[in-house]
């Protein structure tokens, strides 16, 4: 993917549960959210790009952490997402001396 040249590349991501008893699915993504890496959103001192957070405790589509809850839709045999990404890798910010 080239960035600066405004690329869209989609990723679908695909759950086949061994039970038929998943009522919803959710994936956990940093898509988009590079801007959000140095977050702490639950307080625990750690930025949540380094140490992932409880995913139970994101509501879905919530925009506070690093990493973004996405619904999947159920589809034939298990649940799908395509989520189309713009950007790529990370950028961490540290404070210069």
């Amino acid at each position: 993917m080239h960035e600066l040249a405004t690329e869209v590349v989609p990723v679908t991501v695909f759950f086949d549960p061994p039970t038929t008893e998943v009522q919803t699915c959710e994936v956990f993504a940093s898509l988009h959210r590079r801007e959000s890496v140095d977050n702490i959103a639950d307080g625990d001192g750690v930025h949540d790009g380094i140490r992932f957070p409880n995913g139970n405790a994101i509501p879905t589509g919530s925009d506070a952490h690093y990493f973004k809850p996405w619904t999947m839709s159920p589809v034939a045999e298990g649940y799908r997402i395509t989520l189309p990404a713009q950007k790529c890798g990370d950028q961490h910010q540290r404070d210069q001396p």
